[in-house]
């Protein structure tokens, strides 16, 4: 049975160009990588296939042909001989009947049949394979597409930045020379403004104690420091700076957070009646104190830096002094010096029994710490008359030193409805809760809504 020679491909090597078989897939003279049409061999695939039925279709034909013709010869030229004869001769070529001649013609035709049935399924193996390896040739290059052009589109968003940066960075340049040229000329300024300041200070500032005074006013605060150590605040165990005030200082009594030191003008240096008052200092101790206690999430400047902070922080440092002092009038001996001066006309510098409300906070302006402290005194004092001083002491006491940067407010009724729910917080532990609800009151009766 004859094969027909699969067809033939020029090698893709311009110094080559040999003809190859289709079936081959390197160039077996120069070893280039052969790039066979898959049509081509699909239909030389089945021609193949079909050129072999054929060619078993013609050989049987040919030789049952060959076969009949033999038998007509013989029975022709030997017309005398019997039907036995023929017989014999069909039996000598393998054929004992006419039977055997369809038998032979059927199994021809079955074996023409499955050589087509195989030729057929090769050629659909082949285009089923042809299908998948084309979907997946186009998935890849459809996926292909998809990123290059989201890749396009990413490129000319990123161009369309950089042209509008482009076109800003002439202006923003200019800006950038013109600051500069204004801190050379500010430089100067600011060097000028620093010795003023400087100036200012030693004027109300002035300079440190002498050692033998500021003994005496450290052993005047002892049963001070010793009362806020059972408070648990944590700076009353800080040493005290002391500062003799300068010549702006005369009347002044004041304390300074950031660069921690207590400032006493002449006047009161002067007084013994005032020397040998301990609560005269007390509330610039207390101001220390207080400072110092802070913990390390919230910093001295995040607090003296917002004036609403800074009301709550003086009212606490009155309370304190009230509680130590078990009154609620304070500094009778400043308001005694000033009083002789002609610069005070009462017995007290401030009364926290005044019943002020918590809404009078936003009517004072945001720097009278004073004002705004005597405000928040007097809430304390009430919380103190109806839960003990013990108890609201430490309440308190937790309360300032759990204050974090998000609870440092500039709106004086959040600053209040903070602390109240702080010292709930603290005192639902306490004794089965039973202060939470007292507090609240307190602070609803001074006009906190609930």
């Amino acid at each position: 049975m004859s094969s027909m020679s699969p067809p033939q491909i020029k090698c893709p090597n311009p110094k080559c160009g040999q003809l190859r078989s289709v079936t081959d897939r390197y160039c077996g003279a120069c070893g280039s990588a052969l790039q066979a049409d898959v049509r081509e061999l699909v239909k030389w695939a089945l021609e193949e296939q079909t050129k072999d039925r054929e060619v078993l279709q013609v050989e049987t034909a040919k030789a049952i042909a060959e076969k009949v013709w033999n038998w007509g010869r013989l029975f022709g030229s030997i017309a005398g001989v019997s039907t036995a004869f023929f017989v014999i001769a069909l039996a000598v070529v393998g054929f004992k009947s006419t039977a055997d001649i369809d038998r032979s013609r059927t199994e021809a035709q079955v074996a023409s049949a499955k050589a087509k049935a195989e030729a057929d399924k090769s050629a659909s193996d082949a285009k089923d394979s042809i299908k998948e390896m084309t979907a997946d040739l186009q998935k890849r290059l459809d996926d292909i597409e998809t990123k290059r052009k989201e890749v396009i589109a990413q490129f000319e968003l990123e161009k369309g930045q950089l042209d509008e940066v482009g076109k800003k960075l002439p202006a923003l340049v200019k800006r950038i020379d013109g600051v500069v040229a204004r801190l050379d000329t500010t430089e100067p300024q600011l060097a000028r403004l620093d010795k003023k300041v400087g100036e200012l200070e030693d004027k109300f500032v002035g300079k440190p104690l002498e050692p033998a005074l500021r003994n005496r006013l450290k052993q005047q605060l002892v049963p001070f420091r010793q009362y806020l150590e059972t408070r648990s605040l944590r700076g009353s165990r800080d040493d005290i700076p002391f500062n003799h005030g300068g010549p702006a200082a005369n009347d002044q009594i004041a304390y300074f957070p950031t660069d921690p030191k207590i400032v006493i003008g002449s006047y009161f240096l002067n007084d013994e009646q005032f020397l040998d008052a301990p609560a005269a200092i007390a509330r610039e101790f207390a101001h220390h104190v207080l400072f110092m206690s802070l913990t390390d999430t919230v910093t001295r400047e995040d607090v003296s830096s917002s004036l609403r902070m800074t009301s709550l922080e003086s009212g606490l440092a009155d309370y304190y002094v009230a509680s130590w002092t078990n009154s609620p009038s304070l500094y009778q001996a400043v308001a005694a010096v000033l009083k002789q001066r002609g610069e005070f006309d009462k017995d007290e510098i401030r009364n926290l029994k005044n019943g002020r409300s918590l809404k009078d906070l936003q009517g004072l302006p945001a720097f009278d710490a004073v004002g705004g402290g005597e405000i928040w005194g007097s809430v304390f004092w009430e919380l103190r008359e109806k839960l003990g001083p013990s108890v609201t002491d430490n309440l308190l006491s937790g309360a300032w030193q759990s204050i974090r940067p998000e609870d440092v407010k500039e709106d004086p009724l959040a600053i209040a409805k903070w602390l109240r729910d702080k010292l709930v917080e603290l005192a639902i532990p306490q004794e089965g809760g039973k202060h939470v609800e007292t507090i609240r009151k307190v602070f609803e009766r001074r006009g906190l809504s609930p």
